[in-house]
């Protein structure tokens, strides 16, 4: 039996907080905001604009697998722990000529390009090793590792060794570089639902974008005209666009007029939009719910769940993984116990708030329940299983009478003491379904 590796971290930086983005709460006098908006030569200051921005970034960094992140200042940069495991890397080279190599490699279903510049200084020779990363139309080129020694018909077999340059692939293990398998992973893990929200968050942004963009003069109807000329072009060569790519469409022709900031200098109904659309994203980046999906085996073992603020979930939406865990959860427990019961169904209320509202955890209202009342309910699923095995207990001394290997009194006497060992409500409500009217029988009532 092998021996399980811990894998720690080259630092004591965490990996999942380079990836989340940091919401900016408020200005201050002695310190103005400048955030830049990637691709473009554009600079925001206003919080609510920024925080907009870093939700796009984050898009950005979930669709492509960027390798690095954006910092407080909207600059694209790489962890340098990621960097020395983008070096061990084993890369293929592709082509090669006097001034470099360009070569590929592949991990965990992610392609990654790199290109190797060398550069002649009289004795010296040095080899700058870059990662190329395609976003949209636009490419990302940063500086992953550096290697100079003394120019001579060595050096490139020295920088073939440097930067693990191989002429075929050859596969990498996750323990061989941990940085970048937990990165990846935590790329994962936020990509779907993320997708989904800003999907849903893009429907929301658009249809109330082009309504207040309507009374912005003659640069709102300027920015109307252009974005549906290019959704027309689009859906004559074939190609429908999503909500999450209208909205990039939209965000794109708005920074072709010097971005939303500035478009919305005077109106400043936008803004007002920006807040709207921003609240759920960062909500979700702060809320983090682990649930055990088990059945507990003593008392003591109870599902334990970190409570969540309310965020005023829609009903009409879907499940988040939350929702889909306890529904599963709750599929295996009618499955033991047999019942043939049916939820009864939550009347959709509303809630009563404006703009959209992100996916709720869970369609089923039960999953706003308490720890105590889930406790309860489990309580009650371990008494009955308890009445079950104390049923088969008195079966086993019945047979035990009948092949004549114990007497009536010690008979009687076990029996007896399975009855006195719990109490159980003669009427009680369904664990499993919330019905109120199913008998629960006693252990003497079963036979």
């Amino acid at each position: 039996m092998g021996r399980k590796k811990k894998f720690h971290l080259a630092n004591d930086e965490n990996i999942k907080e380079n990836i989340e983005i940091k919401e900016v709460k408020k200005e201050t006098q002695e310190e103005k905001k400048e955030f830049e908006v990637f691709g473009e030569n554009i600079i925001l200051s206003k919080i609510d604009f920024i925080n907009y921005q870093k939700i796009s970034n984050k898009m950005l960094f979930l669709e492509f697998h960027l390798m690095g992140r954006f910092d407080d200042k909207g600059k694209y940069y790489i962890n340098k722990d990621i960097k020395k495991d983008l070096v061990k890397v084993a890369k293929e080279i592709q082509d090669e000529d006097d001034r470099g190599f360009v070569a590929t490699a592949s991990f965990a279903k992610v392609i990654f390009h790199f290109e190797v510049e060398i550069s002649y200084l009289e004795d010296k020779a040095r080899a700058n090793l870059f990662i190329v990363e395609k976003v949209e139309n636009r490419t990302i080129k940063t500086l992953v590792d550096s290697f100079e020694d003394v120019n001579d018909l060595n050096f490139r077999i020295k920088t073939r060794e440097r930067f693990n340059l191989v002429d075929v692939a050859i596969l990498c293990r996750d323990d061989e570089v941990p940085n970048l398998s937990i990165w990846l992973y935590w790329q994962n893990e936020e990509a779907q639902y993320w997708h989904d929200l800003y999907e849903m968050g893009s429907q929301f942004f658009v249809m109330r974008a082009l309504k207040i963009l309507e009374k912005y003069g003659q640069t709102g109807a300027e920015i109307i005209k252009r974005y549906n000329e290019i959704l027309i072009a689009a859906e004559n060569e074939g190609q429908k666009k999503s909500y999450a790519e209208s909205k990039e469409v939209l965000d794109d022709v708005i920074n072709s007029f010097g971005g939303i900031e500035k478009v919305d200098q005077e109106k400043g109904e936008l803004k007002e939009l920006v807040k709207a659309f921003n609240k759920p994203f960062f909500a979700q980046e702060k809320t983090e719910t682990k649930v055990r999906e088990v059945i507990p085996t003593k008392k003591s073992d109870k599902i334990v769940k970190k409570e969540e603020p309310d965020y005023g979930w829609g009903d009409n939406s879907k499940s988040s993984k939350g929702g889909e865990v306890k529904k599963k959860t709750k599929s295996k427990e009618e499955k033991k116990k047999g019942s043939s019961n049916k939820a009864k169904p939550e009347k959709k209320k509303d809630s009563g708030r404006a703009g959209w509202e992100p996916p709720k955890k869970g369609k089923d209202q039960k999953n706003e329940q308490s720890d105590k009342e889930k406790n309860e309910q489990l309580d009650k699923v371990e008494r009955r299983r308890d009445l079950h095995e104390r049923e088969d207990r008195k079966k086993e001394i019945l047979k035990r009478e009948e092949t004549k290997t114990i007497s009536k009194k010690e008979q009687e006497d076990l029996i007896n003491e399975l009855e006195e060992t719990d109490v159980i409500p003669e009427r009680e409500t369904d664990d499993i379904t919330g019905e109120r009217g199913k008998d629960v029988l006693s252990a003497s009532e079963m036979e």
